[in-house]
């Protein structure tokens, strides 16, 4: 797992932490430019884990660097626009919904966690207490990690404020963080 704290905020580089690569607080300033630079690094040296933790949520870089991660993961071109990546078929994001009683999308009908990010990253995102992330939906994320890659050489999940994860939610993404599919990387991120 690797651990983002404030990227906006601290001064922070990547230190190796055992079986992790953790990025604390220290004197060398880094941002998202270079954290993703290590990150890719990584990934090209084979060493990326296949699960990511990125705390530091909204306001801090942690959605930007997800976000950019999953681009360079996907092979996809810094010029494309910022929706591609949302409707690349190789990339999934699991988000919190609010309760079905009153579930909210936005004027386009989507959910308004991935449409809040793609608006802007740094935002800190309008999430309610009640609000988490459906089973159904963390089944269906898993349904698609099992199948080949369609464009890419590899997939991206990306689990936006993982902490909104109910126990039975979290019960099912267990053996998929624990054995991933081989070219599936899951990105965690929390506040």
């Amino acid at each position: 797992l690797v651990r983002i704290d404030r990227l906006r905020d601290r001064r922070i580089t990547m230190q190796p932490n055992e079986s992790t690569a953790l990025l604390s607080p220290t004197e060398t300033p880094i941002g998202v430019t270079e954290a993703l630079q290590r990150l890719t690094n990584a990934r090209d040296k084979g060493r990326l884990g296949h699960a990511l933790l990125f705390a530091g949520g909204g306001g801090h870089g942690a959605y930007d660097l997800a976000i950019q991660l999953s681009r360079e993961l996907l092979d996809m071109p810094r010029e494309s626009s910022s929706s591609a990546l949302w409707n690349h078929p190789d990339f999934k994001c699991l988000s919190p919904l609010p309760p079905a009683s009153q579930q909210v999308t936005t004027d386009d009908g989507t959910d308004p966690v991935p449409h809040q990010l793609q608006r802007d990253p740094y935002a800190r995102l309008e999430v309610g207490a009640n609000w988490g992330i459906p089973a159904d939906n963390a089944r269906q994320m898993i349904q698609w990690a099992s199948m080949t890659p369609w464009q890419a050489s590899c997939k991206v999940a990306l689990v936006a404020e993982v902490e909104k994860v109910n126990e039975a939610t979290a019960e099912i993404l267990l053996k998929t963080l624990e054995e991933p599919p081989d070219d599936v990387t899951i990105i965690l991120v929390t506040a």
